[in-house]
């Protein structure tokens, strides 16, 4: 059969990114369908492929697609797509404040150094089946796995009035990996236009981050310059979240005349979430 084989690539710094949708494009793995209380449908897929990044700064981004289409006999076919995409952003700042309050004038001096790094993984599949000439099976699998990391160090300068120094160093870790999944099966009757239709998704989603912050702040006496109070303390922030999406579907289609039909459908959603989240403070 026909065999299609594509790539995309990007590499910038200015944080554009590009690629279309669809297999290997920025749109991810391919959806699964969920079915709502009002018998419409919708789709969730299981990865991102989206941007990844802050917004200022300087942004280094690249990214590379696969498409992938076979046809493997003629029953058989198959699409499927790989998209990655990693980012690296750095954000060094300056920030003068001068505030004037009724005991007097704050000064204040901050500098900031920030690093983004963010690497995303997307892949999906279709592959349709023609069991028959009146029964089709279409299988949609997807995974997606995406890592963000966060470091700041912030340090803050008063004086005047009040005076004070203040040195934060942030560290911040998010894993989100996904997988899903999409079944359908399609009958047709003899008698033109009777069918029916089963159609079976799932995802599951995870998201597992950790916040780890050390903040030392350093009291001065305004008048003298004598340090009074030196504080320092850590804590660190966990979250692990599962989710569990799951969607039955299933539809039969009556023909009453040329211009009318009649159609029964079953809609069944269940869903599943476990959050757990701690903080705890620890040495810094």
């Amino acid at each position: 059969g026909e065999r299609n084989l594509g790539i995309t690539a990007n590499l910038n710094n200015n944080g554009t990114q590009i690629g279309g949708l669809g297999f290997g494009g920025r749109g991810g793995p391919s959806g699964v369908t969920v079915v709502n209380a009002s018998g419409g449908s919708g789709s969730f897929g299981a990865g991102t492929g989206g941007d990844a990044g802050a917004s200022s700064g300087i942004t280094t981004l690249g990214s590379v697609g696969l498409n992938y289409a076979d046809t493997w006999s003629k029953k058989l076919a198959v699409t499927g797509g790989y998209y990655f995409t990693g980012s690296d952003n750095s954000t060094i700042s300056n920030t003068l404040s001068e505030n004037a309050t009724s005991m007097g004038t704050i000064f204040g001096t901050t500098d900031a150094d920030r690093s983004t790094n963010s690497h995303s993984h997307a892949m999906n599949a279709r592959i349709q089946y023609a069991i028959g000439p009146n029964d089709m099976l279409v299988i949609s699998p997807s995974v997606g796995f995406t890592t963000t990391r966060n470091d700041q160090v912030r340090s803050g300068i008063q004086s005047g009035i009040i005076r004070q120094d203040q040195l934060t160093n942030s560290n911040n870790k998010l894993v989100t990996p996904s997988i899903g999944g999409n079944v359908l099966y399609t009958h047709k009757f003899k008698k033109a236009e009777r069918n029916y239709s089963l159609n079976v998704g799932a995802r599951n989603n995870g998201v597992d981050a950790e916040d780890d912050n050390t903040n030392r702040i350093r009291y001065y006496d305004a008048g003298t310059g004598a340090l009074e109070k030196d504080s320092i303390d850590r804590r660190i922030n966990a979250i692990d979240n599962q989710t569990l999406l799951t969607a039955v579907r299933f539809i039969y289609s009556e023909p009453l005349s040329k211009a009318s039909r009649l159609q029964f459908s079953y809609n069944m959603n269940y869903n599943h979430y476990n959050n757990d989240r701690s903080a705890r403070f620890a040495d810094p």
